[in-house]
């Protein structure tokens, strides 16, 4: 293993250590003390953060696991609910465009524009990357969304706010279960799980293996996930928490079409780039990821407070393969990244009023060495010539936020919050810091600080106990990620200011939220192309306005029509509006490419005492635009599934469902190109959504 790897973990035992021994001076007859399993004060769940977002001053959202754990194969189905998480599979693995009010809108593989988290500690790379392929949801207790500035108290800066993905527990997921799960194109899922707790301790680990040949040729993949969560609890009122996961996925590229490829046959692999080359064997995209990371949490008289380390390891290697005469060019990213952090709040009176101060201060460290290579770096029509990436990127940043909630007449909350940002991004090329050679348009380093402020102000109305009307006004900064940074440089810091204004309501019958907002985006990275079909790009900051509306709604139809059964019908609807456009420049009030312009999603659900059945419509009503002249938009679709279960006896659960039940031929996912230099039809840009498959499994609980 690297030297590294020896320092950050050395570095995460001694801040453990350290703090574990303070924890442990502060607190008695830990040998005598029982943690039982009715009882988390310390703990996640979704009663807990659906009291936490009915203080939140915007857009924010739970999604419970139960509504998946039958039905889910790709993030996007994870998603369908939530208003303001845009997920769309592109067609590689489990790879997703997942993207909140146009975060990340133009990125081509991997994520970036939100902060996700895991238990509350950071997930991404230090220099703002993530890829949601790494987590099994299967592992999960529930999700947090908290869209935009709402996110900024759990650490977020960027436009898209935080998701915070809570992990099941030996005390919220007892016992032991076990899944199999077979589907169409030779799909296969194997799930095992326990959890428990003796004494001070409690454990859960979680094991999922899934492989499927995928919808089209060359779609083949297969991964395994590993998780693990250990709690001791010092006493009542504090517990430390280490994490392990382990991830491994490969995936072969079965690549985007032209529009008459896909009419033609939408399960076909796509060819390859400027050559019209078909891909071989060897292309894929690989990752492999491992996480280590511990979170001691502590309960004082007024509030409650955490402390955590963490390290992740990520390997990605995406080879990129075509023709006969192999011409390969592979991307191999090994990233190292370190992540130490203090958050929590506390409850005070002054001034005759309630207030509560909520801090989060965090460092993060990555490193990301480029052992790649390419032989079409430089001009694409240019001489084939290996070259040789080699390139060491180093990301640091150091963030803190203050934010104050001062409630008026137990009905009125008043949010301000205010934060600071320092980050540098440093790239050294060859082992001189020297450029790799003239080939490579990329090949000169520098080492950038850029800074900023964050902030907030808002404002919490409840008229009644289960209703909150809300605004708010904050301020994002996001610094760029290596691949949204060209030569000469950096690229400049996106920033933006965002203005908010909705409600949610919360009752037995009826469930709903909706939230409009307008961002205006000073300098959003935007992709242009620098020649025809190239698949070379450079990167530039152009001014952007982000607008939308995020409504959603559950309604217990058992309730609100009075029937008299034990039989519970519902309906849920979600729909998003994306407006989001240029504001200069020769494409000023174009649509920016990559996100449909409306999302809709609607669920009717028959739940028994032992059997449940839904069926899902998803529909997009105009499809997507491709390219930043917005010459090109595909075509809308409606998407129809079916799930049920039936539990055979308490403990047996048979379940299956089918998905695309017309086998509606659909566009899931565009490849964004900024430029179509007047030749759309030989323009590669369409991820096909998978046709009709089903899938059957059984669950077994002992």
């Amino acid at each position: 293993m690297k030297p590294i790897y020896y320092t950050l973990l050395s570095t995460h035992y001694l801040a453990y250590t350290a703090f574990a021994q303070v924890i442990n001076d502060s607190t008695e007859q830990l040998d005598t003390t029982v943690i039982q399993a009715s009882s988390l004060p310390l703990e996640t769940t979704p009663e807990s953060s659906l009291e936490t977002i009915r203080q939140i001053p915007g857009g924010s959202s739970i999604i419970d696991a139960s509504e998946w754990k039958t039905q889910v194969i790709k993030p996007q189905d994870i998603f369908r609910f939530d208003p303001g998480v845009y997920a769309r599979s592109n067609g590689t693995g489990n790879d997703t465009r997942l993207s909140v009010r146009g975060s990340g809108i133009q990125r081509r593989f991997g994520d970036r524009g939100i902060t996700l988290l895991i238990d509350g500690i950071p997930a991404n790379d230090a220099d703002g990357s993530f890829y949601f392929r790494a987590i099994d949801p299967l592992s999960l207790s529930h999700i947090e969304t908290f869209r935009g500035g709402n996110g900024l108290a759990q650490g977020a800066n960027q436009l898209g706010g935080a998701i915070n993905l809570v992990q099941k527990n030996g005390l919220t997921h007892e016992g032991t279960e076990a899944s199999v799960e077979f589907g169409r194109f030779d799909t296969f899922r194997l799930r095992l799980e326990h959890g428990g707790s003796s004494g001070n301790w409690d454990w859960h680990a979680g094991y999922t293996q899934f492989t499927s040949d995928g919808f089209r040729s060359r779609q083949d993949q297969n991964s395994d996930h590993f998780t693990l969560n250990i709690g001791y609890h010092w006493s009542d009122q504090a517990v430390t928490r280490f994490y392990g996961l382990l991830s491994d996925s490969d995936a072969l590229l079965s690549g985007s079409l032209t529009q008459q490829e896909f009419d033609d046959d939408p399960s076909q692999a796509g060819t390859a780039g400027f050559l019209n080359a078909p891909r071989n064997s060897e292309t894929d995209r690989d990752l492999l990821t491992v996480r280590l990371g511990q979170k001691t949490t502590w309960e004082t008289a007024n509030g409650l407070w955490n402390f955590y380390t963490n390290y992740q390891y990520l390997d990605f290697d995406h080879l990129i393969g075509f023709g006969p005469a192999r011409f390969n060019s592979k991307i191999d990213f090994d990233i190292d990244s370190f992540q130490v952090g203090f958050n929590g709040f506390h409850n005070y009176s002054f001034a005759g009023l309630d207030h509560k101060l909520t801090v989060n201060h965090s460092f993060e460290y990555g490193r990301n060495n480029e052992d790649g290579f390419s032989q079409f770096i430089g001009s694409p029509f240019g001489p084939v010539n290996p070259n040789v990436t080699d390139r060491e990127n180093t990301s640091t940043n150091w963030k803190f936020y203050l934010e104050n909630d001062t409630t008026f007449a137990q009905k009125h909350h008043f949010i301000a919050g205010l934060g600071y940002i320092l980050t540098n991004r440093r790239r050294n090329i060859g082992s001189d810091d020297q450029p790799a050679g003239p080939n490579d348009p990329n090949s000169i380093g520098f080492d950038s600080n850029q800074e900023g402020f964050l902030g907030k102000v808002g404002y919490v109305y409840h008229p009644t106990e289960s209703t909150q009307v809300f605004a708010n006004i904050s301020r994002s900064f996001e610094a760029a990620p290596f691949s949204e940074s060209t030569a000469p440089g950096i690229s400049d810091p996106q920033e933006a200011i965002t203005y908010e204004v909705g409600a949610r309501h919360q009752s037995d019958i009826f469930s709903a939220e909706v939230a409009v907002y307008l961002s205006d985006v000073s300098d959003e990275f935007i992709f242009f192309e620098t020649a025809p079909n190239s698949g070379l790009f450079a990167i530039t900051n152009e001014d952007t306005t982000h607008f939308g509306v995020e409504a959603a709604s559950s309604i217990n139809l058992t309730n609100l029509l009075g029937l008299d059964t034990d039989i519970l019908y519902s309906a849920n609807f979600s729909y998003q509006f994306n407006d989001f456009t240029f504001d200069e420049g020769a494409f000023e009030d174009n649509q920016i490419p990559g996100i449909s312009r409306h999302v809709i999603a609607s669920q009717f659900s028959v739940e028994a005492d032992r059997w449940s059945a839904a069926i899902t419509a998803d529909w997009l009503p105009q499809g997507l635009v491709v390219d930043n002249a917005n010459t090109i938009e595909t075509d809308g679709f409606v998407v129809v599934d079916l799930n049920a279960s039936y539990a055979i006896k308490e403990n047996i659960t048979l379940f299956g469902g089918i998905s695309n039940v017309f086998d509606e031929e659909h566009v899931s996912d565009v490849v964004v190109n900024p430029d179509t230099f007047g030749d759309p039809s030989s323009t590669r840009f369409i991820n096909p959504g998978d046709g009709r498959s089903y899938h059957i499994g059984l669950r077994y609980r002992f």
